[in-house]
């Protein structure tokens, strides 16, 4: 599977936080930081879009919020992946030889 590299840009799963859940809920960062056990420097470079979203806090922010850390993982790799197509550029990934292993479809 490759990224289309017209693909809408994903929005990183802290500016989710920052801009439309937190407002909603009515909580601070820096109150979230503490629920989650998470350093506020760390919380607000997720915010921030500066920091992922790792597999631990995922974690933690789906037991907070009661949904999926899959989820939260979802839309971190689709913005990682977006990026590093990006960063590789079109021209270079349409250069690579395409190959499928003997027991592909």
């Amino acid at each position: 599977m490759t990224m289309s590299m017209t693909t809408r840009k994903p929005t990183h799963p802290g500016a989710i936080l920052r801009d439309v859940i937190l407002p909603e809920m009515g909580i601070t960062k820096t109150e979230l930081a503490e629920i989650l056990g998470i350093s506020r420097q760390m919380l607000y470079g997720i915010l921030n879009g500066e920091k992922p979203v790792s597999p631990e806090t995922a974690t933690k922010l789906g037991a907070f919020f009661g949904n999926s850390p899959i989820m939260w993982m979802n839309m971190q790799v689709k913005y990682d992946l977006y990026h590093a197509a990006k960063a590789v550029g079109k021209r270079k990934l349409d250069a690579i030889e395409k190959r499928r292993t003997a027991g592909a479809a």
